[in-house]
């Protein structure tokens, strides 16, 4: 058994490093993938967004290209499970289904979506001056793939 860890940024790589977008893998490598994509789509810059890749602004619509890509290419190089979490969110007073766009991406790329698991996260308060129309969104989603 061995586990292989990458990120792109050589620096913070634990293994060697790697584009998810272009994974420097054969076909059905691995057994099994996971797969964490820098799933914020916006909000104001915070603290913490520079260690999950998502401290440069970025349209929502092209985070969610980035992760359909990545979620194609993780599937190339996995023989089994492919495992990512996700997390539905609000952006423009509309929701961005992310585990839909993540599911929808499995099954193009031949795997069977067979679970999707909600983890609770810590719960932010609203913005100030923003009022709230849509349920908080308090929890990610780890959808379960398989071939």
């Amino acid at each position: 058994e061995r586990l292989v860890a990458s990120d792109l940024n050589p620096a913070k790589s634990p293994g060697p490093p790697a584009d998810f977008c272009d994974l420097p893998w054969a076909d059905r490598t691995f057994d099994a993938v996971c797969f964490d994509p820098p799933y914020k789509l916006n909000g104001t810059p915070s603290e913490p967004d520079e260690p999950y890749g998502v401290d440069v602004p970025a349209r929502w619509q092209d985070r969610m290209d980035l992760i359909r890509r990545g979620v194609v290419e993780c599937a190339r190089v996995t023989g089994g499970w492919l495992l990512v979490k996700c997390m539905d969110q609000v952006v423009s007073g509309r929701v961005r289904w992310q585990g839909r766009v993540v599911a929808g991406a499995c099954e193009s790329a031949g795997l069977r979506v067979v679970d999707e698991l909600l983890m609770l996260t810590d719960p932010r308060p609203q913005p100030g001056g923003r009022r709230q129309v849509h349920a908080r969104r308090n929890y990610s989603t780890l959808v379960v793939a398989g071939r």
